[in-house]
């Protein structure tokens, strides 16, 4: 069962720390870039597990960027 549900973009989830990570997403919060393919997760865990995409293709000199992201709702 999922019994949080995300107001701005209706999808449901597990836990209560999963919609705090989710919700980043939808407000500016700080980012975790990747320099490869310019990837963005709301969160560094979300972002290794993504790096995985790129397993045996990394440059020499990979790096995850911090930045915000703002995003705009009408």
């Amino acid at each position: 069962e999922k019994p949080y549900q995300c107001k701005v973009c209706h999808k449901f989830f597990r836990g209560r720390s999963t919609i705090k990570c989710h919700l980043r997403t939808h407000s500016g919060a700080l980012m975790y870039r990747c320099t490869v393919c310019g990837h963005y997760s709301s969160t560094l865990n979300l972002m290794s597990k993504h790096i995985g995409v790129h397993k045996g293709s990394l440059p020499p000199d990979f790096t995850i960027e911090q930045t915000f992201m703002y995003i705009i709702h009408s």
